[in-house]
Parts: structure tokens; C-alpha cells; sequence
């Protein structure tokens, strides 16, 4: 069987991220892969540094790009592609069309990372909706919204959550969230995500205030890349103006999160609505207590009071009142720890996502 991967965003998430893995992880199951690029993307550059085979291939018009999916559709027949694998969802017309075009059999796998809001059945979706021939989604919202929203027969629809590594490194290196002026207390939490609005941090901020004025020993760490300076501003202006300077500090972008995850006793995400939360995943797989807002596909990841707490998006009384729970209770807090890394190395390990992946490609391809 040989896979081609699809991504032609020029993004640096982890859609671009999951693309790069795929090829490298199908490839280590005795699967040949290309990946198709757009150039000058970061996606392009590791795939070549990584020596991956790929091609570069930019399309000028999203709409209808004939002319680059006869392209796509040649680059297809010359590898003796079976199964073609998209990720961004403005592919789908270039992806649609480079199968109708090729001269051979190709499935077309189509994997949903973001959820679906608005009606997709129009005539135009339709034709194109029609000629995939599986959907995956990454959590049981998506899966719903797809079935609800997109013009596929359900049994095309299928649900594959995401899987992340655990982590290599048994005793991370603390010292630069503890040795730069925070001191190590009781209760130290972080949160992981890009510095913008949606993400929620200024919930946390207000739920450190009503717990630092109830006396208890905390600290927290907002740790992510600034994608909004204004916010960033104002959160850290609202962490001076209430003097919690002593207790909460900013940290910007890191690499390999999950490595570091160890050095917090709670990992907390704060989103008003999560496609799927994948940090969560990485901190219980790296053995972290975890809190998360009760909505998108969050639940998926949480079973609440066993794996993890959830909590009501944009509520800081809600997310003091689950902090405070882990706080006041350390065999709670311990037992949270150990449920959920049991629940994360079941069904969120990297192995046996990209194992059920292949299986699942495997199996489309031996349908006829």
C-alpha cells in the first residue's frame, strides 16, 4: 500500500505537526508514503531535513484548481498511490478533483481536526462530500456535527482520537519555572496554550485571586506563545495590579511540553471550546492531575471525578473550586494522577493511534 498525505497549509500547528508524523510513523510500519506541500511551508522544510519523500505543489485558485489537481492527480499515478490523505480542509476540492482525475483507484481519506458548525448540503458539497470515502474525526463532538452537518453516509464516518507520545525524560529539569524568582509551593499548576483570548487564561488568573486571598499556598505558570500581545499585555497587568506577581508567572513558547509537565502537580486548560485538548492528554500520559472546561471535546478526554476534573468554561469560581478540591485533598489529588495516565496510555497512546490507522487504511483498500 502506498499513502500520499495532503497538507498544503504554510501553518506551524499541530495539524501541520500530525501530517509530519503520520508519514514518519506510517513509514516505520512498512508503509511507503509521500507527502504533498506547498512550498516554502514549514512542513516542506522538515520533510526535506528529515529526508521524507514529498512534493511541492501551490494552488492558485482554492475554488476549483483544476490545473493543480491534475498535477496532483500525475504525481498520484507515478507513485502507484492507493490511498490519498488530507488533513487541511481547504484541500478537499483539490483533493476531489486529483481523484477524478487520476487514471487508478485511490480512496480518499479525509481526517476532521477542527469541528463543523454550518450545513454542508448544498449541491456543490455534496458532489464533492460524496467522493471521500472516509471521514475521521478526533472526538465525539466532531463525530456528531459531521453526521449532523455533512452530506456522507454515517458509516463512512469514523472516530479516531489522537494519540500522543509519552514522555522520554523521567526527571525534567525545573529550574527554569522555580529558580526565576517563583518559588515551589504546595500546589504549583501550569497551562499550556497560545497566549489569545478564547484560550482563557485570564480565568485562571481570577481563580488564583480568590484562592491566594483564601490564604492557600499556590503558584501558576502560563506558558505558550504570544499569538495576541494585547491580552498578553492585559493579563500581565492584571497579575501586577493585583500584587500576584509572587504567585503567577508568564513563560513563553517551550519545546516538547510533555517533557516538562512533570514539574506541576496540576495541568489546566481553561478554553471556552477545545476541539479536542490534547495537552490534556500529554500531562496525564506524563502522569500530571488534570482540570478542564466542560466542553467540545474535552469530556472525551475527562471522565470527571475519576481521570480529571471538569469545570464550566469562562467560570473562575468553577476553577477555584476544582483546584481548591486537589489542594485540600492529596489522596485525591493522587488518585486523579494515577486514573488518569491508566486512561491516556489506553486510549491516547501515539502507538496505537497511528497502529489503528494503519489498520483502518489497510482495510479501505481491500473493501473492493
Amino acid at each position: 500500500m502506498v499513502v500520499a498525505i495532503l497538507c498544503q497549509s504554510k501553518g506551524h500547528g499541530g495539524l501541520e505537526l500530525y501530517a509530519l508524523r503520520e508519514h514518519q510513523e506510517l513509514e516505520s510500519r512498512g508503509i511507503r508514503c509521500i507527502s504533498i506541500v506547498a512550498s516554502s511551508s514549514m512542513l516542506s522544510n522538515q520533510l526535506e531535513e528529515q529526508d521524507l519523500k514529498s512534493y511541492q505543489l501551490d494552488v492558485q485558485i482554492r475554488r476549483l484548481p483544476l490545473l493543480a489537481a491534475k498535477k496532483l492527480a500525475t504525481i498520484l499515478e507515478q507513485n502507484k498511490v492507493d490511498v490519498l490523505h488530507m488533513h487541511w480542509n481547504k484541500d478537499l476540492n483539490l483533493a476531489v478533483l486529483a481523484k477524478v482525475f487520476a487514471k487508478r483507484d485511490i480512496k480518499l481519506v479525509y481526517s476532521r481536526h477542527m469541528d463543523i458548525t454550518r450545513d454542508k448540503h448544498d449541491f456543490l458539497h455534496r458532489w464533492f462530500y460524496q467522493r471521500v470515502d472516509l471521514l475521521l474525526t478526533i472526538s465525539r463532538l466532531v463525530t456528531q456535527n459531521c453526521e449532523k452537518f455533512i452530506p456522507m453516509g454515517n458509516e463512512k464516518i469514523q472516530l479516531l482520537y489522537l494519540g500522543v507520545a509519552a514522555p522520554q525524560e523521567p526527571k525534567p529539569d525545573c529550574s527554569q519555572f522555580f529558580e526565576t524568582g517563583l518559588p515551589h509551593r504546595k500546589l504549583n499548576i501550569a497551562c499550556f496554550g497560545r497566549i489569545e483570548p478564547y484560550k482563557g487564561q485570564h480565568v485562571l488568573i481570577e481563580a488564583m485571586k480568590l484562592l491566594i486571598e483564601e490564604g492557600l499556598d499556590i503558584s501558576a505558570i502560563i506558558i505558550g506563545h504570544v499569538m495576541d500581545s494585547a491580552y498578553d499585555t492585559e493579563l500581565k497587568n492584571t497579575v501586577k495590579a493585583n500584587n500576584l506577581s509572587e504567585h503567577i508567572h508568564f513563560k513563553g513558547f517551550v519545546e516538547n511540553p510533555i517533557e516538562l509537565m512533570g514539574c506541576f502537580e496540576v495541568i489546566v486548560l481553561t478554553t471556552y471550546q477545545e476541539t479536542f485538548g490534547l495537552v490534556l492528554a500529554e500531562a496525564m500520559r506524563a502522569g500530571v492531575a488534570v482540570i478542564g472546561t466542560k466542553a467540545g471535546g474535552v469530556p472525551d478526554i475527562i471522565e470527571h471525578d475519576n481521570s480529571g476534573l471538569l469545570t464550566e468554561p469562562g467560570s473562575a469560581q468553577s476553577l477555584a473550586a476544582a483546584l481548591k478540591q486537589l489542594y485540600t485533598d492529596p489522596v485525591k489529588l493522587d488518585k486523579l494522577s494515577t486514573q488518569g495516565k491508566i486512561r491516556a496510555d489506553k486510549l491516547f497512546s501515539e502507538t496505537a493511534h497511528f497502529d489503528q490507522l494503519k489498520s483502518m487504511l489497510s482495510d479501505l483498500t481491500q473493501l473492493d
